[in-house]
């Protein structure tokens, strides 16, 4: 049985900056930002790793009208953010950002298609599950 491709979306530049610049410290430096783990598809929702970034993510779903984001319109935009604040990178980090953000969208996405709730002192995430759309 084939899969239904996965709807996605795209942010305006200004809302991916605003979000990006809400939820980013400027003395961070560009690889430790957003971290999660594991960076893989297949795996389930980690939701300790999803719960220090879980403003971002709810604003991002929110901006996107309850879409995954494209990657590659992710990425550009996540490198125009750190130009502007002159916080150094390589393209190599700005792509490696917006894939951490799009792999904790997916589990949250597969979460919610699959019913699955966080645990009890998780419970601030289930505004993200119901900020996603399920088309």
């Amino acid at each position: 049985m084939a899969r239904d491709r996965v709807v996605e979306g795209d942010l305006r530049g200004e809302d991916a900056r605003r979000i990006l610049q809400a939820n980013t410290t400027i003395c961070m430096t560009a690889e430790c930002l957003f971290m999660y783990e594991p960076l893989n598809f297949r795996r389930r929702t980690r939701w300790d790793g999803i719960m220090p970034h879980r403003t971002v993510l709810l604003e991002l779903f929110r901006a996107s009208g309850g879409y995954l984001l494209h990657q590659s319109s992710l990425e550009r935009q996540v490198g125009q953010f750190l130009a502007t604040v002159k916080m150094a990178y390589t393209d190599k980090e700005a792509a490696v950002i917006a894939y951490r953000l799009r792999v904790m969208m997916s589990h949250l996405r597969d979460s919610k298609m699959a019913g699955r709730k966080p645990p009890e002192r998780y419970d601030q995430l289930r505004a993200i599950l119901d900020a996603i759309r399920e088309d």
